[in-house]
């Protein structure tokens, strides 16, 4: 009988064991192969949130830039050659100075903002000069005189003879600009009217500030990052930095290639490879690279040692815990196991869902650990791209004088034009007096009655198709409306447009019960537009252009 209980003991012993062995087995390897799964994906996670969040900045500044060059412009536009020099007169000047104050208050990191005039027009030092101070206000600077230096000289000119060299919109590389006494970044544009070079207008990023951020940055708990110019040089401080070589340089002009050879369409369902990069015994890197849109470099780095260290000290963990007890140490496999898939599964869900445009995103756990100072960090990043991007799209989307959607827009909607639509009105507008209005009562009329003329669309058409086309242009796009309805809607509008003796518009319109080119429909919408522009001429000749 001892035997026998023996026996059964040892069978129900080496059973447990055995079970418990092979569990608790299984759990480590099955953490195992999710921590090298998801170590790729964490890892660019992180990467991306900071690369976009920088990209976005930038994008920022580009978009302000090209909004105040297009209100620049917009002065010019009737501009003889003869006239460049007294175009923009004093109350010009003090409206764009007001303008560029209120770009550069609302532009994060700015540290200046500028239009300079060609000295060939102007003077050496005509122009407008905004520098933040201390308090984060902006003040009116003296613009530095472009006659006192060479052409070669960075640290004073960069901004004036580059973006001339280049002859379109540039990032300009690092530099430190004695003029401010200031590291920076700068997005210049040059402005031409008739191949004359009119001004060029810029915005300049605290790169000292910038530099200060991504220093304090860590990926995980013993990452970081290192930013590199376009030619691999350093700007940042950090322990990779100290490590370049070479080879290693050319080592990521390869990955920089691989990336961008990535096919478009698959970029939502695939994330850039890490790849490990061994310096010496005690430097051994797990290594990804992102490029700015500016040309810089950011290279995220994690010790792959410590990687290691954290995948050998659970092994080490689990097996004392076995040794102490086998039922401790399946429950603990198991919490562990399900505690480090669950973590991971809401960030790779929230991952797709900013991946799908959707940056409301939060995540949160109840342990105060380094996971879940990763989820506030990735939350907190996820919302500041949202916002960014949302203010982007609503800016490159929108008319600045009206409010109505601009021609970007309508440019976006063509080229996104499923291969038919049902249903769908076209309405094309030309103001009738603008030319009249301008020529008798100024510019400042005439931006009135085309932003009284958008309110009256707004009113009527409950659509937010409703495009400024050209100065006095205007196009309303409504799909899925069916032709009583549609026509219901054009008996109404005629109405308010020809309830002052002269109408407001001529109109064009035309209805397609299955559009499959929209252009198309615009064109002749256009052309029957034009149609009763000459009726209109006929009845009205004064207003004749």
């Amino acid at each position: 009988m001892k035997l026998l209980k023996r026996k059964i003991s040892q069978l129900i012993a080496f059973s447990v064991f055995l079970t418990s062995f092979l569990t608790t087995s299984f759990g480590f390897f099955l953490s195992q192969s999710i921590l090298k799964q998801d170590t790729n994906e964490l890892i660019n996670l992180s990467c991306d949130l900071i690369y976009h969040d920088l990209n976005s900045e930038m994008e920022s500044i580009e978009q302000t830039v090209k909004v105040i060059s297009s209100y620049v412009m917009n002065q010019l536009t009737s501009v003889d050659k003869s006239e460049l020099k007294n175009a923009i007169s004093y109350q010009t000047n003090e409206k764009l100075a007001n303008f560029l104050e209120n770009a550069a208050l609302s532009t994060e990191n700015s540290i200046s903002i500028y239009v300079r005039y060609n000295p060939e027009i102007y003077s050496p030092t005509a122009g407008i000069f905004y520098v933040r101070n201390e308090d984060n206000t902006f003040s009116l600077t003296e613009p530095t005189d472009i006659s006192l230096y060479s052409p070669d000289d960075r640290e004073h000119v960069a901004w004036w003879y580059e973006p001339l060299a280049a002859k379109k919109p540039i990032w300009l590389k690092p530099y430190n600009n004695q003029n401010i006494n200031n590291e920076l970044i700068s997005y210049i544009i040059p402005l031409y009217k008739d191949d004359i070079l009119i001004c060029i207008i810029g915005m300049d990023l605290n790169l000292e500030k910038l530099k200060s951020e991504i220093e304090t940055i860590q990926i995980g708990t013993c990452g970081g990052i290192a930013l590199l110019d376009d030619e691999y040089k350093t700007i940042t401080n950090s322990p990779l930095t100290n490590l370049l070589t070479p080879e290693f340089v050319e080592t990521l002009k390869q990955y920089e290639i691989q990336t961008k050879e990535n096919d478009v369409n698959n970029l939502m369902n695939s994330i850039p490879k890490i790849f490990s990069q061994k310096f010496d015994k005690e430097n051994n890197f797990f290594i990804s690279c992102r490029t700015l849109r500016n040309g810089m470099n950011l290279i995220f780095f994690t010790p792959k040692d410590r990687i290691y260290n954290i995948r050998n000290s659970f092994f080490i963990r689990s097996l004392i815990v076995f040794l102490i007890c086998l039922l401790i140490s399946i429950g603990l496999s198991h919490k562990i196991t399900h505690t480090l898939t669950k973590s991971i599964i809401k960030l790779n869900h929230c991952a797709k869902e900013i991946s799908n445009g959707n940056y409301d995103v939060s995540i949160s756990f109840d342990e105060k650990d380094e996971m879940n100072i990763l989820a506030k960090t990735f939350t907190e990043a996820a919302q500041k791209i949202g916002k960014n991007a949302k203010k982007i799209k609503e800016l490159a989307f929108s008319d600045s004088l009206t409010g109505v959607r601009n021609r970007h827009y309508l440019n976006q909607m063509l080229d996104n034009w499923p291969e038919s639509v049902a249903y769908t009105g076209v309405i094309f507008c030309d103001l009738n007096k603008l030319k009249f209005t301008n020529d008798n009562y100024g510019h400042d009329a005439g931006d009135k009655l085309i932003c009284n003329f958008a309110n009256i669309l707004r009113s009527l058409f409950q659509t937010e198709d409703i495009i400024r086309y050209g100065g006095d242009e205007f196009v309303i796009i409504i799909k899925g409306i069916a032709q009583d309805k549609f026509n219901l809607l054009l008996r109404d509008f005629d109405k308010v447009n020809k309830q002052d003796d002269v109408p407001y518009a001529s109109i064009g319109y035309l209805w397609d019960k299955n559009c499959t080119d929209l252009q198309n429909l615009i064109n002749q919408a256009e052309n029957k537009m034009y149609l009763d522009k000459n009726e209109f001429y006929k009845k009205y000749p004064e207003f004749h252009r």
